[in-house]
C-alpha cells in the first residue's frame, strides 16, 4: 500500500540536535505498507526533518531520516528491524 498521510503522526519534539530539530513519528503501519520501499516517505518530505526518527508500528523498525531533497525525496535509514 501506499503511503498514508492520516497515519503520520508528530510523537514528540526534543529541539536541537546538533543544530537540526530533532523529531519522533509514528507511522500507525496497517501491517500491508512496504515502509522499507526508496521513497516511500516523499509525501512527508514538507514535515520530516533531518535526523528524525519514524517509529513503524506493527514492524519493529525504526527509521532515521538522513536526507531530504529539494525535490521531495526523503532518504531513511533503518535503525532497527525486528528478527
Amino acid at each position: 500500500m501506499a503511503f498514508a498521510q492520516n497515519e503520520l503522526a508528530l510523537h514528540g519534539y526534543n529541539g536541537a540536535v546538533s543544530g537540526t530539530p530533532f523529531k519522533e513519528y509514528v507511522y500507525a503501519n496497517s501491517g500491508t505498507d512496504n515502509v522499507a520501499a526508496a521513497g516511500f516517505f516523499n509525501p512527508a518530505a514538507d514535515e520530516l526533518s533531518v535526523g528524525s526518527t519514524i517509529y513503524v508500528i506493527n514492524t519493529g523498525i525504526t527509521f532515521r531520516v538522513t536526507a531530504i531533497s529539494g525535490a521531495g525525496v526523503v532518504t531513511v535509514a533503518a535503525n532497527y528491524a525486528a528478527a
